[in-house]
């Protein structure tokens, strides 16, 4: 039953569903509204990754996606995109401002929602909300939701617009490798 579960997790939302979840994002209570942002940019994330390594099997896959594998966090998938180049230093910033939004609002107990100066703060931070007009005017949970909507967006047309590049072929000593 577990294994069902995980895999239903793992297979890809539908664009009614990814509605769905953007509708959620705006009417839930802020650390659920967090906590669907993030995973619905991780997953973003997973897929920008994905498309430049190999064809991996769902073992592969899992060894390096799965719980307590490499590339399980959001945090090591932020820092694994830049590193490769696949994301630049401000989506990088933008990127770590929502996980620790997400991580307050998962690990708090302090009463607080998009209104609390910090977490404010933290959302004008964000180099992508400098272009929206007045974005300083903006409600705070409306704040959040351009922060997401705009990096989901650079994230996804990053993963369809840039071509996976091929895996580097070495000329090496052993006819036998690669």
């Amino acid at each position: 039953m577990a294994s069902k579960l995980k895999a239903f997790l793992r297979s890809q939302a539908s664009p009614t569903e990814r509605n769905l979840l953007a509708r959620e994002i705006l009417t839930t209570s802020p650390r659920g509204a967090s906590m669907v942002a993030v995973a619905f940019i991780d997953s973003f994330l997973r897929g920008l990754l994905t498309l430049h390594f190999v064809d991996l099997s769902k073992n592969d896959f899992v060894s390096i996606f799965g719980p307590e594998r490499p590339l399980a966090s959001f945090s090591a998938k932020i820092k694994i995109c830049h590193a490769f180049g696949l994301i630049g230093a401000k989506t990088a910033h933008d990127l770590n401002v929502l996980r620790e939004v997400r991580n307050a609002f998962a690990h708090g107990l302090r009463k607080m929602n998009f209104k609390t100066r910090e977490v404010r703060d933290l959302l004008l931070s964000c180099h992508c909300v400098k272009d929206v007009p007045h974005y300083k005017k903006l409600s705070s949970r409306k704040l959040f939701f351009e922060v997401v909507s705009i990096i989901s967006t650079h994230i996804g047309v990053k993963q369809t617009s840039s071509p996976a590049k091929a895996p580097i072929k070495l000329q090496g000593y052993s006819p036998f490798l690669d």
